[in-house]
C-alpha cells in the first residue's frame, strides 16, 4: 500500500529557494500573574543523558496494537507512518478514523497559503488622505486602511504615526476613519471556547497585538486599580476604552463578557484577583482597537486626530504612510513555531479571498475552500476542517489524509524547512542519533495530535500522523470550565507519552533501518 506522491504547485516549489497564545486551553481559569524576572538557572549543571546509538542491536518491535493499548487512553487512537518519498505505508492503526487535528491543521494552512499567495507575499497597512495637504492640514479625511496583517503591533503603528508627522501633517478638516473590510469582521475563532481565552480573539482587516489586550490589576489602599493595556513588547499606550473592565463582588464565574456594540464589556470576580497580576484577554472589535491606539500615537507625534469611526468602503487618496509586513514564508514559520491562531486564520481567509476573488463570509466558508483545494491538489479524500487554525473542535481529519498531504509535499519541501528540527528522545532519555523530527503538535481538551516528518540523512524520511481524542469526555465539559477541566491534563499527558513512544519506535525501526 502507498500514499500517492504528488508534486506541489509552483508557489510552494518557489518557497524552497527562499526563505502565545495559540492552541487549546492551557491556562488557569483564574487571572494569571505577569511573569517577572528571568527563570532561575539550575544550582548545579546537569549531565545530559547519553545519546542512543543507531548501531544498537534491536529486538523485534512489539505489535503496534500492544503499544497503543499500554497507553491506557480513553477514546480513540489513530495513526499512520509512511515513507515520505514513496508513500509506502509502514504501520497504521485506525488510519481512516476522522478526529480533530487541533493545531496540526496549521501545517495544511501553511501549504494552502504558500501556494495561493506565494512565499514572498506581504501584508500592507496604509494611512490614506482623501484630500490635499495645505499648511499642515489634510483637506478631508485620514483613513487607516488595513490589509489584514496578523503581525501588526504597537511599534508598527508607532512607525505609521511618526511617518504621518514626518509628512508634515498636523491636523485635518474631516474625520479619522478605519477601513477593516479587507477581511470579514468575526468576533471569535471558535464559539465553544471560554469567553476569556486570549487565543480565541476577533478577526478583521485590521489586527493589532494579535487582537489581545493585557488586563492588569494592582491593589492600592485595599482597592484594586485596573488597566487594559494595549502593549506590544512593553510598547504602547497604557489603556484602551475598546476593552473595559469592572470588578464584581462575586466568586463565580471568574469572568463575564457583554458585547457593548462597539466595545467589549468585561467583569471579573473580585475574590479571585489577589494583590497584583494580569492576563491576556481577547479583543472582539479589532478595527476600533487599532484605530484608537493609532489616534493616541498620532497625537503623541503632534498630529491632532479625532476619535476613529469605522467605514464600510475602501477609500481612494494619497498614501501618507505605509507599513509592510515580513514575507509570508517567515510569517508561516512563526505561526508553526508559536501556533498563533490569528495568523493561521488570517492566512487562510486571505488565501481563500485571493483564490475566489471574493471575501469569505466566515471561517467555515473559507475552510471549505481550503478543503476543496486539499482534495484537488493534494489528493486528500475527506478533509473536514471548519477553520484554519484547528481551534474548532468540530474539524475532522484522518491520519491517512494528513500523511497523504505530507507525502505530497515531500520531506525536503519549503514547509519542512520552516519547522525547527528537534531530537527524538530514546528510551533512556538521551537523543537517538542520526534522526531528527520536524513536527507540529495540536492540543485541545481531551484532544492531542502530532504530525510531521522524521528525517534520517543516512536512512529514511518518514511522514506520520498521530491523532488521539476522547470526544465524549470533551463534550461533557461545561463551557465555563473549559480552560482547565478536571482530568484533561492527565489525559493529554498520557497522549503525549504515547506520541513519544511511537516516535522512538518509528525512528529506530524504520527511519534508521
Amino acid at each position: 500500500m502507498t500514499v500517492d506522491r504528488r508534486f506541489m504547485l509552483a508557489g510552494l516549489a518557489a518557497a524552497a529557494g527562499g526563505a502565545a497564545f495559540a492552541e487549546g486551553p492551557r491556562t488557569s481559569t483564574r487571572p494569571l500573574p505577569r511573569p517577572v524576572g528571568p527563570v532561575a538557572e539550575p544550582a548545579e549543571p546537569v549531565e545530559a543523558p547519553a545519546a542512543e546509538s543507531a548501531d544498537t542491536v534491536l529486538e523485534p518491535p512489539p505489535e503496534l496494537s500492544e503499544v497503543i493499548a499500554d497507553a491506557d487512553l480513553s477514546g480513540r487512537v489513530a495513526c499512520l507512518v509512511a515513507d515520505a518519498r514513496t508513500g509506502e505505508i509502514l504501520e497504521q492503526f485506525n488510519p481512516d478514523i476522522r478526529l480533530p487535528p487541533a493545531s496540526v491543521a496549521k501545517i495544511l494552512t501553511a501549504f494552502y497559503a504558500l501556494d495561493r499567495l506565494g512565499p514572498g507575499f506581504r501584508f500592507d497597512t496604509r494611512v490614506v488622505a482623501t484630500g490635499p495637504l495645505i499648511n499642515g492640514e489634510i483637506q478631508g479625511d485620514i483613513v487607516l486602511v488595513g490589509g489584514g496583517d496578523p503581525t501588526l503591533d504597537g511599534r508598527d503603528l508607532a512607525q505609521l504615526a511618526s511617518a504621518l508627522r514626518g509628512a508634515g501633517v498636523t491636523g485635518l478638516t474631516g474625520g479619522f476613519h478605519v477601513w477593516d473590510g479587507w477581511l470579514p469582521h468575526l468576533k471569535r475563532v471558535d464559539s465553544e471556547q471560554p469567553v476569556q481565552s486570549g487565543y480565541n480573539p476577533g478577526i478583521s482587516g485590521v489586527n493589532l497585538n494579535f487582537n489581545r489586550v493585557f488586563f492588569e490589576w494592582r491593589q492600592l489602599a485595599g482597592d484594586h486599580q485596573l488597566s487594559m493595556n494595549a502593549v506590544a513588547v512593553s510598547y504602547g499606550p497604557d489603556d484602551t476604552t475598546v476593552s473595559r473592565m469592572r470588578v464584581s463582588d462575586r466568586r463565580e464565574p471568574i469572568f463575564t463578557y457583554d458585547d457593548g456594540g462597539d466595545h467589549d464589556d468585561w467583569s471579573v470576580a473580585g475574590h479571585t484577583l489577589g494583590l497584583n497580576g494580569g492576563r491576556w484577554l481577547p479583543v472582539r472589535y479589532p478595527g476600533r482597537y487599532a484605530g484608537e491606539i493609532f489616534a493616541i500615537l498620532a497625537r503623541s507625534n503632534g498630529v491632532a486626530l479625532p476619535e476613529p469611526t469605522l467605514i464600510g468602503y475602501r477609500p481612494e487618496g494619497q498614501v501618507l504612510s505605509r507599513f509592510t509586513s515580513g514575507d509570508l514564508a517567515s510569517i508561516m514559520g512563526d505561526m508553526l513555531k508559536h501556533s498563533t491562531n490569528l495568523t493561521a486564520e488570517v492566512a487562510g481567509l486571505t488565501s481563500s479571498k485571493v483564490r475566489t476573488g471574493r471575501t469569505p463570509a466566515d471561517l467555515p466558508a473559507s475552510a471549505e475552500e481550503m478543503n476543496g483545494w486539499l482534495g484537488r491538489r493534494m489528493r486528500l479524500r475527506r478533509p473536514g476542517l471548519v477553520d484554519h487554525s484547528g481551534l474548532g473542535g468540530a474539524s475532522r481529519l484522518s491520519p491517512s489524509d494528513m500523511v497523504r498531504a505530507l507525502v505530497a509535499h515531500g520531506p525536503f519541501g519549503p514547509v519542512v524547512k520552516l519547522i525547527r528540527p528537534t531530537k527524538v528522545i530514546g528510551r533512556e532519555g538521551g537523543p537517538i542519533e542520526g534522526v531528527e523530527a520536524r513536527t507540529k503538535t495540536g492540543t485541545l481538551n481531551f484532544v492531542s495530535a502530532l504530525s510531521g516528518w522524521l528525517i534520517a540523512p543516512e536512512g529514511r524520511a518518514l511522514a506520520f500522523a498521530i491523532f488521539t481524542s476522547d470526544l465524549d469526555a470533551r463534550a461533557a465539559i461545561p463551557v465555563q470550565e473549559r480552560e482547565r477541566p478536571k482530568g484533561a491534563g492527565a489525559w493529554n499527558a498520557r497522549a503525549r507519552r504515547l506520541q513519544r513512544s511511537l516516535l522512538r519506535r518509528w525512528a529506530r525501526y524504520y527511519a534508521l533501518s
